[in-house]
């Protein structure tokens, strides 16, 4: 289907700028005929295929419609709003894609991930739980929130791995060159005078080479499991899901995985409950807030258990969720306030995971140093060092 940009006087005599899709151009004067508009111009415009929000967008986006849908305005008219008050272009475009696809009919969560801009899975899982339980400015509140927090995990870390990053590229690159040209120099200087030291370096001199196509093979390899995976999750999900269960092993960033997951999933149960919506029902529209896989199978095992009669507090205590999950659960059942519960355990998996992000960050930066410094001194002692004594020597 194409985009066009259409001019039309409104149904409050309004003269405005919208995006519409159709097959054709010459069915767009009947289409707004039974809006109640009138079409002034219209042009076909790009798709906006390509074009990805960043963090910093989608965070000024969210914040903006949060506003909007506090002051008690409704979806349309929040949106009606925000077309005129983004300032970028992408941000207006979107805005403007939305108008015309509410008044279609279709749902916000659905023009947003047909879009092309790139908002994330969870982002998407949220919204439909808002839409769902007439709780969106809730959602987007939470969501511009958890985004803030997202973002300043990603600058710290960006800024923490700036050094170490300089540093690997320095030492590869001095690596190569040293391999390359430094040591075939200095093999011929020493081989006029004899010794063992020339075939002593060379030796090294291939093995550290396989050892940096190693590495970089690792490299390679890792970024292209994850891709695999990223494949995997459309076509199959239990596949996937056994790939990323070893996302857990990893020390650190699987506690880290693993409770970044569970705020998002209980925040979602949270909103699900004060809406009196049954946990069954909850469960499956929790698991659409998740983006690993095996997490994501996990949440349909719990939730086929409670079918079957299991209460939701041991269903989760025989789960990979944390076991306080099931002990906080476990008193809200007991108590018949699993609403404040929810609520509890979202504030304290949000402080956990911001104090483990800070952990994290403290460690990352003199941690690369480190392992900087070792491969440093080991390049050292293997060539600089032989080749210094084998100089005196010859002195």
């Amino acid at each position: 289907m194409l985009t066009y940009s259409c001019r039309i006087i409104d149904t409050l005599g309004d003269i405005q700028t919208i995006l519409e899709q159709g097959e054709r151009q010459e069915d767009l004067d009947k289409l707004f005929l039974d809006r109640g508009m009138t079409l002034l111009s219209s042009k076909r415009t790009g798709d906006n295929k390509g074009i990805k929000l960043k963090l910093d967008n989608i965070i000024e986006f969210t914040q903006t419609l949060s506003l909007l849908l506090d002051s008690n305005l409704s979806l349309k008219d929040a949106i009606k709003i925000s077309t005129t008050t983004f300032k970028k272009t992408a941000l207006r475009a979107i805005s403007q894609s939305l108008a015309v696809g509410l008044n279609r009919g279709d749902s916000f969560k659905s023009i947003l991930q047909n879009s092309a801009y790139g908002f994330p899975p969870v982002y998407l899982g949220l919204i439909e739980v808002g839409e769902k339980t007439g709780k969106l400015n809730l959602v987007l509140r939470q969501l511009s929130r958890y985004l803030e927090r997202d973002k300043k995990f990603n600058d710290k870390l960006k800024g923490a791995m700036i050094y170490p990053i300089f540093i690997l590229i320095i030492s590869l690159l001095f690596s190569i060159v040293f391999i390359l040209v430094i040591l075939p120099q200095f093999n011929s200087m020493l081989s006029s005078f004899g010794g063992g030291v020339t075939d002593i370096l060379g030796r090294r001199g291939r093995i550290f080479t396989h050892i940096i196509i190693i590495f970089i093979s690792i490299l390679i390899s890792i970024s292209a499991l994850f891709l695999y995976v990223n494949i995997l999750k459309k076509t199959n999900q239990i596949k996937a899901s056994r790939i990323e269960k070893i996302y857990f092993k990893i020390p650190v960033i699987g506690k880290m995985i693993l409770e970044t997951e569970t705020l998002n999933l209980i925040f979602a149960l949270k909103v699900l409950a004060d809406s009196s919506v049954t946990i069954e029902e909850s469960l499956n529209y929790g698991e659409k807030v998740l983006t690993n896989s095996f997490l994501i199978v996990e949440v349909k095992k719990i939730r086929e258990k409670i079918i079957n009669g299991q209460n939701l507090s041991t269903a989760f205590d025989n789960s990979i969720f944390p076991s306080k999950l099931g002990s906080f659960i476990k008193v809200g059942e007991k108590t018949g306030d699993i609403n404040r519960i929810f609520s509890s355990l979202s504030d304290y998996y949000l402080k956990e995971s911001d104090n483990r992000i800070d952990r994290f960050m403290a460690m990352i930066e003199p941690g690369f140093t480190l392992i900087m410094g070792a491969a440093l001194f080991s390049l050292i002692l293997l060539f600089v060092f032989p080749l210094l004594t084998s100089m005196g020597a010859i002195g």
